[in-house]
């Protein structure tokens, strides 16, 4: 569903001035889709510094040693004192968002209402969509449901289908195909409104939005890097 983490890459732009005290005004959608997607696009909670490393963290990057930034064995005080660890920046579609992790009912019913889907120890088990369970949850609900009659099954999942069929925000009824053209779009306006352009020389501004999609995505990435430095300065 987020090809290019274009959605990710959003919500994480609007994180960064709601958190650091930028922006003061919220949108209402956005925040439903912070909440809707706090394990997976936040990994559980919405960064408030560090923003680039919780970025690439969320989006699969890897704390990698950065050989460019060893310190000094000598005791000179203008040694550089950065450290030595960085968060690589994620390849592109390394940690997908799937329909797993945004509604369990969808999840259930992609596999079919299957004992061995992992969604079912959420519903058994009360835990919060997106949050994946263990393999010995999992294994405890298959016993649950093998054990018991399908009624008392049909209990737990009552919960469940209510909260992500009705609501304030149904995440089991939102288009999230129109979700993700609506994010590369405002990637895309960000790209134009800054004057980037594609990479290949002599490339039609026009010809290929992906490409702006993707320079949105690197402004993005300078954001957070910059953000990081003033904050810590």
């Amino acid at each position: 569903m987020d090809n290019g983490h274009c959605v990710a890459t959003v919500l994480h732009m609007y994180n960064l001035p709601r958190q650091s005290g930028a922006m003061t005004e919220e949108s209402a959608v956005l925040e439903s889709l912070c909440d809707a997607l706090l394990q997976t696009v936040f990994s559980g909670s919405r960064p408030e510094r560090k923003f680039y490393s919780q970025y690439a963290s969320s989006l699969g990057g890897r704390l990698q040693f950065d050989g460019s930034k060893r310190h000094k064995s000598n005791s000179d005080k203008d040694s550089c004192k950065k450290p030595s660890w960085r968060i690589t920046r994620p390849k592109k579609n390394v940690k997908r968002v799937t329909p797993h992790d945004i509604s369990l009912f969808h999840g259930l019913y992609s596999c079919e209402f299957n004992l061995i889907c992992h969604n079912w120890a959420n519903v058994w088990f009360g835990l919060d969509r997106g949050k994946r369970s263990t393999d010995k949850q999992a294994e405890r609900a298959q016993k649950e449901l093998e054990a018991h009659p399908f009624a008392i099954a049909l209990d737990h999942l009552e919960n469940a289908v209510r909260s992500e069929c009705a609501g304030a925000f149904p995440v089991a009824k939102v288009n999230w195909i129109t979700v993700y053209f609506s994010c590369t779009e405002v990637l895309r306006n960000i790209a134009r409104a800054k004057r980037l352009e594609p990479s290949c020389p002599g490339c039609d501004p026009g010809a290929d939005e992906t490409e702006w999609s993707d320079w949105g995505v690197f402004f993005a990435e300078g954001m957070f890097a910059s953000a990081d430095e003033y904050l810590d300065t």
